[in-house]
């Protein structure tokens, strides 16, 4: 019964993830090739611009961080690998970032990784 309730949850947390990502932020794919020579991952990504200006409830403000948050699956060894000294790389948009640090959030399985540009 636990394994059938595990299952469903993951999939209205997958679901939940996509029409986030769809209805409040920037989709985009995304791709990532493993410093440590093995084949490049790609899928999409909510992606936050840090030049872009955003309005909430009629208020601007301005981002200063870029990050990207991807569901578990997407870039598998990413979280792992990204330790330590920025060598990491994603091209998100046509532009490269180093990935600085990654993080899981609050279900588990999604995951935003903190980018600098490169």
């Amino acid at each position: 019964m636990l394994q059938i309730m595990s299952k469903k949850f993951d999939r209205f947390a997958r679901a939940a993830f996509k029409t986030v990502t769809k209805e409040h932020g920037t989709e985009v794919p995304a791709i990532w090739t493993p410093s440590d020579g093995s084949e490049p991952h790609s899928g999409s990504v909510l992606f936050n611009d840090p030049t872009a200006l955003f309005t909430i409830d009629q208020v601007a403000f301005e981002e200063t961080d870029a990050w990207m948050e991807y569901y578990e699956g997407a870039f598998p060894g990413l979280a792992e690998l990204a330790v330590g000294e920025p060598r990491e790389i994603v091209e998100v948009e046509g532009a490269e970032y180093y990935v600085s640090m990654v993080k899981r959030l609050y279900d588990g399985k999604t995951y935003k990784a903190y980018l600098i540009p490169k």
